[in-house]
């Protein structure tokens, strides 16, 4: 198993289908596909339902992909601290509209989970309204 492969298996998760994670990642869709195959039989699972409208996980690929995203957090956090890069190590307090939080704060999230694996992050993503978020800032209930 290769931390190549787990990206490869996230970026095709994430974007719905080999072609895409393949533009996404600056490489051949068969590459792709050679790598999956090769970590779904080092794994002994199908990691993928493919099918003409694209590729979504199987029960296994998702539990497999949470490892896979924790795997990558850590190998970034090993870059950093080689690197002698300061973790940013804080709490971060947002303040949302639910269909914010559902639709928009997840991508955002994962990569904030990328370059700083020490960030903590706290969603209300129960306020009504810009008003609501305003409310929020000024009582200092969101960063």
């Amino acid at each position: 198993m290769k931390l190549s492969q787990l990206k490869m298996l996230v970026a095709v998760a994430e974007h719905g289908g080999f072609s895409a994670a393949a533009a996404e990642l600056g490489c051949t869709q068969s590459r792709i596909s050679h790598a999956i195959a090769e970590l779904e039989g080092a794994l002994g699972a199908t990691l993928l339902a493919r099918g003409p409208g694209g590729s979504v996980p199987t029960e296994a690929g998702r539990r497999v992909l949470a490892k896979a995203r924790q795997m990558l957090r850590l190998e970034a956090g090993l870059v950093e601290a080689a690197r002698g890069a300061e973790a940013l190590d804080a709490t971060v307090r947002i303040a949302c509209f639910r269909s914010g939080g559902t639709h928009l704060l997840p991508h955002v999230l994962e990569i904030l989970a990328k370059t700083h694996p020490a960030l903590h992050i706290e969603i209300d993503d129960g306020v009504e309204g810009r008003l609501g978020i305003e409310h929020a800032l000024r009582e200092g209930l969101a960063d």
